[in-house]
């Protein structure tokens, strides 16, 4: 196989969230890595799975989502957390046929450990984070890449700073709404403990939107230590791992302008707790807890199973619409929900064919569930940052986490 040296590709404003960003710019030193290579690997369900392409050297480990630029197209684009030539992760795409190119590896002057994109007005922006902030150190970047593939940071994230880096120790997400870029931002240090909302209007227009309230207490009843944002409807969503009136974490919206409300507060137990992930599907808001119901096995083996949940995006009508079992049933889901064909499917951390192999999963809107694929147990299915599955044509694409077969992790195809 080769890999291609230039970057030649159209960007196609498609309003969701995308995996990456990134080609080789006109200044990049960068020189191509012909190492990784196209693999069909066999399995127990091959005619539904299939590894299409090992990550590593310079093409960087530890994949996270995968995303399009044009839906429905050949090309599915992703990023590497770690590695590569400049040792602070890569952007790549690999065609569903299995071919892949390298386009940017991305080193300190851009801000290191690249975590997610989004395509607006023809552009790629996204988010780094680094894992030495503080004293004035820099914390992460707000990025933009144009076709050239040279890579512009419009904000810079420093320790001294309010909103610290826009990680704050939990994943994080970035979503275009109207125009404009909001991020999800937080340090875990007054004067924002709980995190905050910011919005970048390019090129560099930066504000901080809305600051989480802390009162002080271990239930705290707003969000706290935001993990996930989406733009829907001209409102934005997300979720927050902790806060609400059980200090088990939210559901929230907040408008551009601000105004911030707790549409459900998590209580535990079996109803869930610490959530990840909301999707909008059909009007609603469907989503994915990773913690609480801790019965039997969910309790000694994964500290909690996780549930799958729908509401209105109003906050009306909570209903916890699936309580993952553990063992040969999934559980720890920690990405978010795709829909494809009238269902939704996702993966999990464990659970299928060993307590922590990790499955794939399919769950109608009315709450049936099904495993539909289970992780050999050297696979592992991603479970941090990402995603989630991508659809293309009836097919859904992934990543695998690093492991002993796939030292760097994988890309994979699964049709269900």
């Amino acid at each position: 196989m080769s890999v291609s040296s230039s970057c030649r590709f159209a960007l196609v404003t498609t309003g969701a969230l995308i995996a990456l960003t990134s080609c080789r710019g006109p200044q990049s030193t960068f020189a191509p890595f012909a190492n990784a290579h196209v693999v069909r690997q066999p399995s127990p369900d091959a005619r539904q799975f299939e590894i299409l392409f090992t990550l590593g050297g310079a093409y960087g480990g530890s994949p996270l989502g995968l995303t399009q630029a044009i839906p429905g197209g050949r090309l599915l684009y992703g990023l590497t957390e770690f590695g590569g030539k400049d040792k602070g992760g890569t952007f790549y795409s690999v065609s569903t046929s299995g071919h892949a190119r390298l386009y940017r590896s991305f080193s300190s002057a851009q801000g290191t450990y690249p975590t997610q994109v989004v395509p607006l007005n023809g552009l790629f922006y996204g988010l780094t984070h680094t894992f030495d902030c503080g004293n004035g150190n820099l914390c992460g970047t707000i990025f933009a890449i144009p076709p050239s593939g040279r890579v512009q940071v419009l904000h810079r994230f420093r320790g001294r700073e309010a909103d610290r880096r826009p990680r704050g120790g939990v994943p994080y997400s970035l979503a275009a709404l109207n125009g404009v870029l909001y991020g999800i931002g937080g340090s875990g240090k007054l004067p924002d403990p709980c995190g905050l909302l910011f919005s970048l209007t390019p090129p560099q227009d930066y504000h901080i939107v809305y600051r989480f309230r802390f009162t002080g207490g271990y239930k705290n009843p707003d969000s706290c230590s935001p993990d996930s944002l989406i733009a829907y409807d001209g409102m934005l969503y997300g979720t927050s791992v902790s806060g609400g009136s059980a200090a088990s974490g939210t559901i929230f919206s907040v408008t551009p302008a601000g105004k911030e409300r707790v549409l459900h507060s998590f209580p535990g137990g079996s109803d869930g707790m610490a959530p990840v992930s909301v999707t909008a599907f059909n009007g609603k808001l469907y989503g994915l807890a990773a913690g609480g119901n801790t019965g039997g096995i969910c309790n000694y083996a994964y500290q909690g199973c996780g549930i799958v949940f729908s509401i209105d995006t109003t906050g009306h009508g909570f209903r916890t619409l699936y309580r993952f079992q553990g063992g040969r049933d999934a559980a720890w889901p920690l990405n978010s929900l795709t829909a494809l064909n009238g269902d939704l499917y996702g993966t999990t951390r464990f659970g299928g064919r060993c307590i922590y192999c990790g499955t794939i999963f399919r769950i109608s809107p009315s709450g049936r569930e099904r495993v539909v694929y289970s992780f050999l147990s050297s696979y592992a299915a991603l479970g941090y940052g990402g995603s989630g599955l991508t659809p293309v044509n009836g097919t859904l694409y992934g990543t695998v986490e690093p492991n002993r077969h796939y030292k760097s992790g994988a890309v994979y195809s699964f049709t269900p």
